[in-house]
């Protein structure tokens, strides 16, 4: 009897939605969850973003649509930008996660997780690196992807947000 495969995606929320405030256009994130479900068989969307008060509506919808938040306190720097630990935050848990899960799906252009995409490349748990677009992705985390690496930009059609 055929299993569908068990797998996960942990999300860089701030990279994901960062990208997409400065394309010319906007991503559904109902369509993304759905796509990654049908698509990729992701059971689980981890969806890691620092939590302000403002932004509850937004949450709400996402969790509305099956992603599962991870949140930290988002904190303010010295030059006033909304800073949290969320990215050392989802490698813990993609980590922690790595017998519940048959392969992985990296949503992020970010550097900071090569290391990371190369231990799940050599456990055969990466099944895709998908950033948010090619300009602006890290050159290392191509790398290390290898042929593990699709960009969401080019979904544009199908992941594209409706005119409200």
């Amino acid at each position: 009897m055929y299993t569908p495969p068990n797998n996960y995606c942990f999300i860089d929320g701030s990279n994901l939605h960062l990208t997409y405030e400065h394309l010319d256009w906007k991503l559904d994130y109902r369509k993304l969850r759905v796509y990654l479900k049908k698509r990729h068989q992701v059971q689980v969307a981890y969806y890691f973003i620092g939590y302000v008060l403002k932004n509850s509506d937004v949450y709400k919808k996402l969790e509305e649509y099956g992603y599962v938040l991870k949140h930290d306190i988002a904190t303010r720097n010295a030059e006033g930008k909304i800073t949290g630990n969320l990215d050392e935050y989802l490698i813990k848990q993609a980590k922690w996660d790595i017998h519940r899960y048959d392969q992985a799906i990296i949503i992020s252009g970010d550097r900071h997780f090569v290391d990371l995409v190369r231990e799940l490349n050599d456990q055969n748990k990466l099944k895709l690196v998908l950033a948010p677009c090619k300009d602006g992705c890290a050159s290392k985390l191509i790398k290390s992807a290898d042929t593990k690496i699709a960009f969401i930009d080019d979904l544009k059609k199908e992941l594209k947000k409706e005119e409200e």
